[in-house]
């Protein structure tokens, strides 16, 4: 599975995994042991919620989290809205570096250190050049 590109694995856990009958005794043992929303007690509507993905056939009860439509949805946008944040914060870092390395060279080229972040500034604002 370690193998598989993100969609594949997505369309592993969607159209197999959660088809398998492992699943839907893990689903069962854990709807059982649980039988409300373990965030708002809402009785209905219940889905179990992987707290942490493994290796999907090492998965316990302990790993999945008894959760309504709702705060599952919710669970999930948060999850998203991290991920994101993560990969704007990396592209931010690698953003960074690129202007460093950038003024590095004008430097070298004898070119004054704040001059060359004013021009390397007013060039991104100005949409003229792209770092990432």
């Amino acid at each position: 599975m370690k193998s598989l590109k993100i969609n594949d694995k997505r369309d592993y856990y969607r159209n197999h995994y959660l088809l398998s009958d492992h699943w839907r005794k893990l689903r069962a043992q854990k709807l059982a042991k649980n039988p409300v929303c373990e965030i708002c007690g809402y009785p209905r509507n219940l889905e179990p919620h992987h707290i942490v993905y493994k290796n999907l056939y090492d998965v316990t009860t302990d790993d999945l989290q008894t959760l309504c439509r709702r705060c599952h949805t919710s669970a999930h946008i948060i999850i998203d809205f991290n991920k994101a944040a993560v990969a704007d914060l990396k592209m931010a870092r690698k953003e960074k570096k690129k202007k460093r390395r950038l003024i590095n060279k004008m430097k070298k080229l004898g070119i004054d250190k704040n001059i060359a972040k004013f021009t390397l500034d007013k060039l991104i604002q100005e949409r003229k050049i792209k770092l990432h």
